[in-house]
């Protein structure tokens, strides 16, 4: 691995509320440029104080017609949804319906594991510091249409760990709250949201309930299962949205949602503080509220959530005191709304002059040598907010690289031959992570 050095140039820190209209223009533009060079299939919206400043579609919804992508195309979002499930939460605590700090018992008196119900509480559980098993791998068969139907998942499990030592992102988690918000208002999920979320905010074309997809429905494209040898495969996750995520939405559906959040249609304000505070290390992407990932880079504060999965990737991100929002939705492989969302941040942090500028378009060229019989190399790792992203190497002689444009900070990666998984024999740096792998680590300044 090659570390490039950066060149710093030094600037007097100033507030990035100081932007006007033109510099958010020339943000834009090079926004733009930078979506234009990757092979971006998704739709991307930025606004501010309500007014939107971008708009663009790019891509195809449906490769087989040759449907394009538009700006009202719907996607799904996967864990994007953990900001309603969290929102939701919240508004049943503001009726004193909930309380934060309670122990499930007291909320659930009949929940089938009572030794883990006497354990958790609510703050937990919106924290991933619960210990409910993950559930990563959930099952995708169509009779998972009820969150009730996902209890057997977990329910018997013991708890990975004593609640509260630690964090671990848990789908299966807010499964539960999902559920939670069921037994104590007696609607199911999607109605809760339908009424208290959705239509509020004016969230026309969102839902968790697939078949009402009717039109304007993006198709999924993925290369993961074949580690990017040949054509995209559709990838159909065959059941509807629920409490840790799934449904799907429009870039303007997000926009409208985070105005209402933001704008107290949907909880006082006293109350979006508590949602949007980082309570816990989110594990290299800033720290963890209730249903949002929260971070501020020098004096950029933020907070959002992302989503992914085979053929589908979305991220929300408001920055807070400029009253900024970017909505990205993605339908297919690599996890490039991540790495724009990322993009625009920088960008955002580089006209204040609180980032440094890099010599050269990526930072960090990661290179693995030899491998000559090789049909397909990737790097795959926690770069940007930390979820596990693939970048495709590409030969170059006796060796396979590929430049990555990654923020300071630690990252972790390992890389992909042919589907069998291998730390950078070049870089000593490593740690051990959970299933023995043996990932490499780099710190870039």
């Amino acid at each position: 691995m090659k570390v490039y050095p950066l060149i710093i140039a030094l600037f007097t820190a100033m507030p990035i509320s100081v932007y006007t209209q033109d510099k958010y223009e020339g943000i834009i533009k090079d926004f733009e440029r930078i979506v234009e060079r990757h092979d971006f299939h998704g739709s991307i919206m930025i606004s501010r104080d309500e007014e939107v400043l971008f708009q663009k579609a790019y891509g195809l919804a449906n490769r087989e017609q040759k449907i394009r992508n538009t700006i009202d195309t719907k996607y799904t979002y996967a864990s994007m949804g953990k900001m309603f499930t969290g929102v939701a939460i919240m508004q049943l605590v503001e009726k004193g319906q909930i309380v934060l700090d309670d122990k499930l018992i007291n909320i659930w008196p009949d929940y089938p594991n009572k030794k883990v119900a006497e354990q958790i509480t609510i703050h937990q559980l919106l924290t991933h510091t619960a210990g409910i098993n993950g559930l990563f791998q959930m099952a995708s068969e169509d009779h998972l249409s009820d969150l009730k139907d996902y209890l057997p998942l977990f329910v018997d499990k013991d708890l990975e760990f004593e609640p509260g030592s630690r964090m671990s992102y848990s789908n299966g988690g807010y499964l539960l709250l999902g559920l939670i918000i069921e037994e104590v208002t007696g609607d199911s999920y999607f109605e809760y949201l339908d009424k208290n979320i959705f239509l509020p905010a004016g969230m026309t074309s969102t839902d968790l309930i697939l078949s009402n997809a009717s039109d304007e429905f993006a198709i999924n494209y993925t290369t993961w299962i074949s580690m990017g040898q040949g054509e995209a495969e559709i990838m159909d996750y065959g059941h509807d949205g629920n409490s840790a995520g799934g449904g799907y939405a429009t870039v303007r559906d997000f926009t409208q949602f985070g105005a209402a959040l933001i704008n107290g249609k949907l909880l006082l304000p006293e109350s979006v503080k508590k949602l949007t505070k980082g309570y816990v290390d989110g594990r290299g992407r800033g720290q963890y509220g209730y249903g949002f990932y929260v971070n501020q880079i020098e004096e950029l504060k933020m907070f959002g959530h992302g989503g992914g999965g085979p053929g589908v990737n979305g991220e929300f991100q408001n920055f807070e005191d400029e009253k900024l929002m970017i909505s990205i939705l993605s339908n297919s492989d690599p996890h490039t709304s991540t790495f724009l969302k990322d993009a625009f941040t920088g960008l955002l942090l580089k006209k204040a002059g609180l980032m440094p500028q890099s010599q050269r378009d990526g930072q960090v060229i990661f290179e693995l040598e030899g491998y000559e019989d090789a049909k397909f190399v990737t790097v795959q790792g926690a770069f940007t907010n930390g979820n596990m992203f693939k970048y495709p190497l590409r030969r170059d002689n006796d060796s396979w690289i590929t430049q990555i444009d990654l923020p300071p900070g630690k990252h972790l990666y390992r890389f992909i031959v042919d589907g069998t998984s291998i730390s950078d024999p070049n870089n000593p740096n490593s740690m051990r992570a959970r299933g023995g792998l043996v990932i490499s680590e780099i710190t870039v300044e």
